[in-house]
């Protein structure tokens, strides 16, 4: 069965707020992470390998949170697009 593609500002607008709102959640671990003093755990080696961890967490969530916006931005132009093409067609197509 075929149907047509129906894309809905509503619908954007709905996905763009997701992504930002969860690129915008990953900012607060991501400092809580990169502000930590690994010295209490004792030995040097350990306090060492705790903070590369944190420093390896702290950039992949830095990572996922820029890749959510992108996705966010990039939501907000195929939106763009569909509306301008969606305009073009329906002056193309007599009624």
């Amino acid at each position: 069965m075929a149907s047509d593609l129906q894309v809905s500002d509503a619908l954007l607008a709905s996905v763009q707020s997701a992504l930002n709102g969860s690129a915008n959640r990953l900012s607060a671990p991501q400092r809580t992470l990169s502000g930590q003093d690994t010295a209490p755990v004792g030995a040097a080696p350990l306090a060492g390998r705790l903070a590369d961890a944190q420093g390896n967490l702290a950039g992949g969530l830095g990572i996922l949170g820029q890749a959510l916006a992108s996705l966010a931005r990039f939501a907000s132009v195929s939106g763009t697009s569909f509306t301008n093409t969606d305009d073009n067609l329906g002056h193309e197509v007599p009624r």
